[in-house]
């Protein structure tokens, strides 16, 4: 009876102390989250709803009574229930609906993506109970990742990998058609000879395929005054002139990290990041220039590594015409790696997008047992609501565990 009556005392204090906003941070789960959050408030603002209460309580009481004064007394041979036994649940029910009624913001946080979307409307307890356990988890999500390079609140849901290949993709299938011709010619015309002659103490062949950390640092190494080639530009005209004016005029202009601009925000938009909002534009950068970390290399900007994936596939691309033995080892190397990534990237994403769905269901029964609230069912469907949402931090402890334990290996 004391547990109960410090329920009700508890449930009756002014909405306006219990009008907190708090925040609710979704890890690559925004949309499907806040989407969520937008539905829980349009349920409990409509008036068809609320009607809903008072058929239930009523339903609940002759419920009561007919088991108290007709089914017991009956099959058991029991004296009928004392009368509050029935009144008693709508009571409870209705003190705890003002703090359903009642409503407050809550501000959904994707870290991942930088990007923030306040939902109001949503009734106050909700706002308590999902802002209190996710509290919960953001703190434990906090400690699984210290010291962690890759902590999942910034690369949930496999978007690093997510952003490195299609960094990669892109360069590789980059419009730029003239450049990615230039640099074949002057690979075969410039490069080839360079890489030929040891006495130049130039990167040979062999340490260009196993890996080098700028492939376009590497054309600055073929500059020579003695060899001539025929050049494109940016006009698609051929023009005669030698190595070094190659890559003065015609490959260092087009190669500034400028010029990669408009591929970066063509892949931001594809990974949905608005390149409109500046926060969520640099987080996009940071993430994709971050993608050479995984191959244990410094990050770099996300311009840079696009530059790179072009001058790389477009050097191989000449290379491996000239051996087709070469050609077909790297090729499997590369799908290798690609494939290995794309399943890593798949497995992370699954985790958040999971947990978001499952969010989204849990949130879209809460109307459905807050009916029950004013029937005997009150204490059953609260207890309901707070497992739903612990389980729910569980969920998220667990994905971020999973994550250390993929990155790590």
């Amino acid at each position: 009876m004391k547990k109960l009556l410090a329920l009700i005392c508890l449930s009756m204090i002014t909405t306006s102390v219990l009008a907190i906003d708090m925040e609710y941070y979704a890890p690559g789960g925004m949309p499907t989250i806040a989407n969520a959050f937008k539905r829980l408030a349009l349920i409990f603002s409509d008036s068809d709803y609320r009607m809903f209460f008072g058929a239930t309580a009523a339903l609940g009481m002759l419920i009561a009574l007919s088991n108290g004064f007709l089914i017991k007394p009956l099959t058991e041979g029991i004296g009928s229930s004392r009368p509050q036994s029935f009144i008693i649940p709508p009571i409870i029910g209705a003190v705890l609906l003002s703090s359903f009624f009642a409503t407050a913001t809550i501000h959904v946080y994707d870290p991942v993506k930088n990007k923030t979307e306040s939902v109001p409307g949503v009734p106050q307890a909700i706002v308590l109970i999902a802002g209190m356990t996710n509290i919960i988890e953001r703190k434990m999500v906090e400690i699984t990742d210290t010291a962690s390079a890759y902590p999942y609140s910034k690369n949930a849901g496999g978007v690093n990998f997510e952003m490195f290949l299609s960094a990669v993709k892109a360069g590789k299938n980059s419009k730029k058609r003239y450049l990615k011709e230039d640099i074949r010619t002057y690979t075969k015309e410039c490069g080839s000879l360079s890489m030929a002659v040891p006495s130049l103490g130039l990167t040979n062949e062999q340490e260009l395929r196993t890996g080098v950390n700028s492939p376009s640092g590497v054309l600055t190494e073929w500059v020579h005054l003695g060899w001539w080639l025929n050049m494109r530009g940016t006009n698609g005209q051929y023009t005669n002139m030698t190595c070094t004016e190659a890559w003065n005029n015609v490959l260092k202009p087009q190669l500034v990290l400028s010029n990669f601009n408009a591929e970066v925000d063509e892949l931001c938009k594809q990974a949905q990041y608005d390149i409109t909002d500046s926060a969520q534009k640099q987080a996009c950068y940071n993430l994709t220039g971050q993608g050479n970390k995984l191959f244990g290399s410094s990050s770099t900007s996300a311009p840079n590594l696009v530059r790179e994936s072009l001058v790389a596939s477009s050097i191989l691309q000449e290379l491996n015409e000239s051996d087709p033995s070469a050609a077909t080892e790297s090729l499997i190397g590369r799908q290798l790696t690609l494939q290995g990534m794309g399943a890593i990237a798949a497995e992370q994403s699954t985790l958040s997008a999971n947990k978001s769905i499952m969010t989204a269901i849990i949130l879209g029964l809460i109307p459905f047992l807050t009916l029950f609230l004013v029937t005997s069912l009150w204490s059953k469907a609260l207890k309901f609501m707070v497992g739903s949402m612990l389980w729910l931090t569980t969920w998220g402890i667990m994905s971020a565990v999973a994550h250390a334990g993929v990155m790590d290996a």
